[in-house]
């Protein structure tokens, strides 16, 4: 019972951390031939429309410049922002004082290339579906007949060329019938948001039965997502929220990329009203919310698409299928009286998604609950509460690195502890282990007679063997020899978790050749990548072949047992550190470092064990298969 036991346990464990990694961290995939959201609703009022969606697009646009302006000063807060006149919409945001790669303390910044694209030019120079907050027609109502193809479409007027240092730009589109539609995007120094104001004016009167309210759709940007930065699971997913009349925050359920077609996202309660919507990516955000309480109260609800609908390519990175989502939210615009204007006044957070950069600003705190959707979906939904527990290992790791100012460091020191804390049980663990492999060995000879007496009768001798086990108290010694890894495996899955989602970590270097604890190692990048069965091999990377050996070692410490079916059990479990290896092998650097600093506790650890209580047992439950991570 005891072997049976043993031996099905332990691969289990194992099993599930695979299970985890793999099947469950991979996402769903799109369909590569499936349109976007909005294509897919044309072609539900015309199935006509549908085989046509490839030869798209209807319009013939204009050779235009686009318009750049930078808010703010490089290497310091603001953004550099570029528009197409063509629907007054945005093709690119760079963050100023956020860069692609590690840089040097006291190094300036000099080129724009340096800085991080959060709102990268994506292709669509002819359809224009890649352009962030564009108006389009939304519900059943559309513009005036002036700009039937929508405004996102039209060529919009630039009202004054932005001079370096201007706070302000300002797009304007004459609507007909007397209307005029205004954009103006603002920036406050030191924030980490752009404005975004939708102005409708009245000129002059209009003609009788004119409708007095539009309803359109304000759509948000298309963050950075290459496979690239996905790390198993891509972390792209649609949030919102909306607030009730009591004050409480109402988180609506995230929606992953490729399920972002079109549907409904979120729907304002009665009563209640808009509190932000947007997207997000492995370490950044972009969320919309109201700036006054009219605009909340003038948005009804939020609808979600996606990008590409095949696979793209540009340059080095990748894009899966229906892997970019994107927020649109629909708001009303009522017609103001002549000389009148109704105003929309929208803020855009485009940041870090930190629940200490949230902490910066009042307006800001209300997207901690973001953190927690996104740590979640890192965490896998069958694997409750680890959530909590990511987030306590980034206090953690906050807390040592301010202490040692290097996340390396600090990681170390997180992993030191928990085996620290560990060392008492399992020491405690070993000795009882030995003491069974002790008992077992004496008992064995009644084991062998049970087993000749009762060996054409199985189900008997299933019954003896309970009794037998029952009787001299061998039950509980499998559980407690898997004690530490039932104990460790939390805290590793929670740092699994912490490390795909700390901004923190990001382009954090440690030392030597490590410049990013977010990703691989990289000791040496390759030029083109090698494809395997199972991954995708950009790079040579050094931590995961020396975790591999130093898990190797560790388990060539632990003797064989005796007993032929435990035997063959560890045997198999001595391959795992190799596929374990193989699924981590491009995961982040800071991973990594932990389980390679685990691994040689785990070894001194087992030095010292053998020299107070001598070598293990050959007999019974031995150590543990598997290193405790």
């Amino acid at each position: 019972m005891e072997k049976r036991f043993t031996g099905i346990l332990l691969p289990i464990l194992i099993g599930l951390a695979v299970w985890l990694l793999v099947f469950e961290g991979g996402g769903k995939k799109g369909n590569a031939n499936a349109p976007t959201g909005a294509q897919q609703r044309v072609a539900d009022r015309d199935p006509g429309v549908q085989a046509q969606i490839a030869k798209q697009p209807q319009h013939q646009f204009q050779d235009v410049p686009e318009v750049v302006h930078t808010f703010g000063e490089l290497g310091q807060d603001g953004f550099r922002v570029a528009w197409s006149r063509y629907g007054a919409g945005v093709r690119n945001i760079t963050m100023n004082d956020h860069f692609v790669a590690t840089r040097e303390k006291g190094v300036p910044v000099t080129d724009w290339k340096e800085c991080y694209p959060l709102v990268p030019y994506y292709p669509g120079a002819t359809t224009r579906e890649f352009y962030g907050l564009v108006l389009e027609g939304a519900g059943a109502h559309r513009f005036a007949k002036a700009i039937d193809a929508g405004p996102k479409n039209q060529l919009w007027d630039l009202v004054k060329q932005p001079s370096p240092g201007d706070l302000e730009v300002r797009f304007r589109l004459d609507l007909g019938d007397g209307l005029r539609l205004e954009k103006v995007f603002r920036y406050q120094r030191g924030a980490r948001d752009l404005g975004v104001d939708i102005e409708l004016h009245s000129d002059r009167a209009r003609p009788d039965g004119a409708p007095v309210e539009y309803r359109v759709g304000l759509r948000n940007v298309h963050l950075w997502n290459p496979t690239e930065e996905h790390l198993f699971v891509n972390p792209a997913m649609a949030v919102g929220a909306t607030r009730a009349a009591d004050g409480s925050l109402a988180m609506v359920q995230p929606v992953d990329a490729e399920k972002a077609t079109g549907a409904d996202f979120l729907t304002v309660p009665d009563g209640a009203v808009f509190e932000f919507a947007g997207t997000t990516s492995r370490f950044f955000g972009g969320f919309l919310f109201a700036g006054d309480p009219a605009t909340a109260q003038s948005v009804k609800g939020v609808a979600c698409r996606n990008w590409p609908a095949a696979p793209y390519e540009t340059g080095k990175f990748h894009f899966k299928p229906h892997s970019v989502p994107v927020a649109v939210c629909e708001l009303t615009l009522p017609v103001p009286s002549v000389g009148q204007k109704t105003v929309r006044s929208f803020r855009l957070y485009l940041g870090p998604k930190s629940d200490a950069v949230f902490d910066r600003s009042p307006d800001y705190q209300r997207f901690h609950a973001v953190m927690d959707q996104a740590l979640n979906k890192s965490s896998c939904c069958c694997v409750p509460g680890l959530s909590v527990l990511a987030k306590a290992l980034i206090w953690v790791l906050s807390m040592f690195q301010r202490l040692v100012s290097n996340w390396g460091v600090a990681i170390i020191l997180l992993t030191l502890t928990v085996r620290i804390a560990l060392s008492p049980i399992n020491f405690n663990m070993q000795r009882t282990m030995r003491v069974h492999g002790a008992k077992m060995a004496e008992l064995k000879p009644q084991l062998d007679a049970i087993n000749q007496r009762y060996k054409d009768d199985p189900k008997q001798l299933q019954v003896e063997m309970m009794r037998f086990n029952k009787e001299h108290k061998l039950l509980t010694a499998p559980l407690k020899g898997c004690l530490p890894m039932f104990l460790t495996m939390p805290i590793w899955f929670g740092l699994f978790t912490a490390l795909r989602e700390m901004y923190e970590l990001r382009a954090q270097p440690f030392f030597g050749y490590i410049r990013d604890l977010s990703r691989p190692d990289a000791l040496i990048p390759f030029d083109q990548p090698l494809n395997l069965v199972v991954t995708s091999i950009t790079s040579f990377n050094l931590l995961p072949i020396l975790m591999i050996g130093l898990w190797l070692y560790l388990q060539m410490g632990t003797p064989l047992p005796k007993d032929p079916q435990q035997r063959q059990m560890m045997v198999m479990m001595r391959f795992m550190p190799i596929m374990m290896g193989v699924m981590l092998y491009n995961y982040a650097a800071g991973l990594m470092i932990y389980m390679c600093t685990s691994s040689v506790w785990g070894i001194v650890e087992q030095k010292v064990t053998k020299k107070v209580l001598g070598p293990p047992p050959t007999e019974g439950l031995g150590a543990s298969a598997m290193p405790v991570m």
